[in-house]
């Protein structure tokens, strides 16, 4: 008849297999970090290329330009819609208030 003991001594891993199973999992948690680490960072420079490439391609000219066509437009929408317009610069207004 085996001991109590014995039965639980045979399910169970020594304490070696444990610390080397430990370590083992340190070290793939330490490589997931190192990998997880580099393509955050690889992620935050192609971000930073891609801002950098599309405020480099916006000249001064373009963003003149926008701003007079919609200027432009603004004042069009306040001769044809004036109703509208006023809805529009209530809802404008009520969304910027919201904002505080």
């Amino acid at each position: 008849m085996i001991g109590t003991d014995q039965r639980v001594s045979m399910t169970m891993a020594t304490k070696a297999e444990l610390e080397a199973e430990l370590a083992a999992l340190r070290k793939e948690l330490s490589q997931l970090k190192g990998l997880t680490e580099e393509a955050a960072e690889d992620a935050g420079d192609e971000a930073h290329s891609t801002i950098r490439d599309f405020v480099g391609s916006l000249r001064e000219t373009d963003l003149e330009g926008l701003a007079k066509q919609l200027t432009d437009e603004i004042e069009s929408a306040m001769h044809e819609k004036p109703l509208l317009t006023a809805l529009g610069i209530l809802v404008v207004g009520y969304a910027l208030g919201r904002l505080r």
